[in-house]
């Protein structure tokens, strides 16, 4: 595998993850937060702030999980996954500015159930971002010297 073909994974794969992570995941998550406020009847979200609010909570939790991996340079699969929910379960009311009962009880519920389906969602599709295997990576040299050879 030659370097511009690591460079051309590595680029499509952070495209990839940028795509879901700072477009998708936020966009399900506030529209079914303005969902579940429209259904609740809580006045004053927009879909607009709704989307928002939640794009803020999950880079606020993006931030935080992206940073103590590199402070401890390793992975923390359980505490990440766990930040993951409880930052957003903070930040969210907070830059909502509604503390009522019914906005906070909706708010919490929305959380819960969007980050579910994004962490789902994540770890069934993410396959491309695990590390090639010794078998993976023979293939592809087999397939490098098929190649050169052919030329």
């Amino acid at each position: 595998m030659t370097e511009t073909d690591n460079f051309g994974q590595a680029y499509n794969a952070l495209a990839i993850l940028f795509f879901y992570l700072a477009i998708v995941f936020p966009l399900i998550g506030g529209t079914i937060l303005w969902m579940a406020f429209r259904f609740a009847k809580v006045p004053g979200f927009t879909f607009v702030k709704s989307w928002k609010v939640y794009l803020a909570g999950l880079s606020y939790s993006y931030l935080v999980v992206i940073g103590l991996v590199l402070v401890f340079r390793q992975p923390f699969p359980v505490f990440q996954t766990i930040l993951f929910f409880i930052i957003p379960l903070v930040a969210i009311p907070l830059l909502a500015r509604d503390f009522s009962q019914r906005a906070l009880g909706v708010e919490v519920v929305v959380i819960l159930v969007a980050n579910s389906i994004m962490l789902g969602f994540l770890y069934m599709s993410a396959s491309f971002l695990q590390k090639p295997s010794a078998n993976n990576q023979s293939e592809m040299g087999v397939r490098s010297t098929l190649r050169e050879r052919a030329q």
